[in-house]
């Protein structure tokens, strides 16, 4: 019957390439850092890591790529892979990259926050052009989640300081006024705009959005 259950078996699964996180142990940790850090000098690394566990290999092999891709990449680096390693490997390490991008995305688009977290004076950024110039923190070790209900933080509803709120209402009057003519923007305009993709055209490396396919589409 199409309504019973597909058993899934994990290790099997693994064995074929599919991606789990991983329960963070620091052993496993030292484990996969050990071939990290050494697959430089030796590029069979993931196959003669025989120590692994079969989901500990799918995740040395998947990071392994994930550095390559970024090294590989024409966009400017701002961090040696040997400072890299340690951050992409832990969960606090993790953290720091994720906040060091979003820093270093704000502040270099001339940005500003209405409310820092705590974390902001401390965090060190970097001037890019391409948010691509900063590991994506995604692409690190995929440990599993220390809180597994940490996404019903998202429910918890923001205060808006209301001196802020009245401030940008009343720039957006101001600034409103002083325009004359509006062109219309369509939302997938936006979109395109703020995506980071790229596109060759003529042999150059443009935004993807002024070269845009007009057989592309957004769905609604």
């Amino acid at each position: 019957m199409l309504s019973d259950p597909i058993l899934v078996n994990k290790a099997k699964l693994n064995l074929l390439g599919d991606y789990f996180p991983l329960r963070y142990s620091e052993e496993s940790r030292v484990r996969i850092q050990r071939y990290v850090e050494d697959y430089n000098h030796n590029p069979d690394i993931p196959f003669l890591a025989k120590d692994l566990s079969p989901e500990e290999r799918n995740q040395l092999q998947y990071i392994l790529l994930s550095i390559e891709a970024f090294y590989k990449q024409k966009n400017k680096k701002h961090v040696k892979l040997e400072h890299l390693i340690p951050k992409i490997m832990t969960l606090d390490g993790i953290s720091f990259l994720k906040k060091q991008r979003l820093k270093s995305f704000i502040m270099s688009n001339g940005g500003s926050m209405i409310e820092t977290p705590d974390w902001w004076e401390g965090m060190p950024w970097h001037y890019i052009e391409d948010i691509g110039e900063v590991f994506n923190y995604a692409y690190s070790m995929f440990w599993e989640s220390p809180d597994e209900e940490e996404y019903k933080l998202s429910n918890i509803p923001v205060e808006a300081d209301p001196k802020y709120v009245k401030l940008f209402r009343k720039t957006c009057d101001k600034l409103l006024a002083s325009c004359s003519e509006f062109d219309e923007v369509k939302d997938t305009e936006i979109f395109m705009r703020v995506t980071s993709s790229k596109t060759m055209f003529a042999g150059k490396s443009l935004p993807q959005y002024t070269k845009k396919n007009s057989n592309l589409f957004f769905s609604e």
